[in-house]
């Protein structure tokens, strides 16, 4: 995905400049493997154009899991434990995806259960 980025930047022509901070990985359980991957083009920045990758929506977040994958605009993605430790994906969307003005605050929650996404 990062390789496509990069030659979309070209195609517009610029330059793709990556912080670092685009791809995390979570191993929730602590056994020492990787549970959840997240790719989230909110930290792309091409030297061509501020919004290539990114509006008032936010940016694609990649979500991945050995055996599940999912992708959406977000403009935040956090890693937060609920109820008895249970981890869980929160992304900050437009408020659009609420029904509401784009400035309205509003959220998804997402836990994973054997390696499936959960909404």
């Amino acid at each position: 995905m990062i390789l496509e980025a990069q030659e979309s930047c070209a195609i517009d022509g610029g330059v793709l400049d990556l912080s670092g901070d685009e791809t995390v990985r979570y191993d929730f359980d602590n056994d020492g493997s990787i549970d959840l991957t997240v790719l989230h083009e909110f930290e792309y920045e091409c030297s061509s154009s501020a919004s290539l990758f990114q509006g008032t929506a936010g940016a694609v977040a990649h979500l991945m899991t050995d055996v599940d994958y999912l992708s959406g605009y977000a403009r935040q993605v956090l890693l937060i434990t609920i109820f008895k430790d249970v981890p869980t994906i929160v992304l900050g969307l437009h408020g659009g995806a609420c029904g509401e003005a784009g400035f309205v605050p509003c959220a998804e929650a997402i836990t994973i259960h054997e390696g499936r996404f959960i909404r």
